[in-house]
């Protein structure tokens, strides 16, 4: 039996899009369209895992930078994107000299146990006026989403989820304002600015 991020590229895909119908209760494309949106010249796709999601918004000859703690997802990644710059590495140990205009966080913050280490990183590797775009799992309700994520912490591939006033406070915390906010299903979604001091 895989466990955790240790499983074949296909498997991985399958188990991501069951876990966001029946545990984010969102849509593929509504993700898409969320992440895609506000993406400079000058990105950073934070756990970017096997590549596969970020494909739907990413063009396989755009110069981005990636990064993923898994050498076999960035493996798979490069594969997808050629041009791209990918990093092994977690996201609280990367270079935080170099600035980027967005960053992605797409499906992850819920899922690093030392996200607060992380989100203080990605907070500083942000230009001023740039973007950072990421959601977060919250606590459900349903009878299903809560198995789904027992499994899920079980494996390794849950943290766990989230209150949004948490989330709030860490982003107050790093001195950044939010622009959009909102919950669909069992996610919520920040986009948020780190404004010119």
């Amino acid at each position: 039996m895989f466990t955790g991020y240790e499983i074949p590229s296909f498997v991985y895909d399958i188990r991501g899009y069951f876990i966001l119908r029946l545990t984010y209760r969102n849509t593929l494309r509504f993700q898409i369209k969320f992440f895609k949106k506000g993406i400079s010249d000058n990105h950073l796709e934070a756990c970017i895992g096997n590549g596969t999601f970020a494909r739907f918004y990413l063009k396989k000859s755009d110069l981005f930078t990636a990064v993923d703690a898994s050498p076999k997802s960035i493996l798979a990644a490069q594969k997808k994107f050629p041009s791209a710059k990918l990093i092994t590495n977690y996201i609280e140990n990367i270079d935080v000299t170099t600035k980027y205009d967005s960053i992605n966080l797409p499906n992850a913050f819920h899922t690093i146990a030392s996200i607060e280490e992380g989100f203080a990183v990605l907070a500083k590797s942000l230009s001023d006026n740039g973007i950072f775009s990421f959601n977060v799992l919250l606590y459900p309700s349903q009878k299903i989403p809560k198995k789904v994520n027992e499994y899920g912490i079980r494996t390794g591939i849950l943290h766990r989820p989230y209150h949004p006033s948490e989330v709030d406070s860490m982003i107050e915390k790093y001195s950044l304002t939010t622009v959009e906010k909102f919950i669909k299903g069992n996610c919520a979604y920040y986009r948020v600015k780190k404004a010119k001091p």
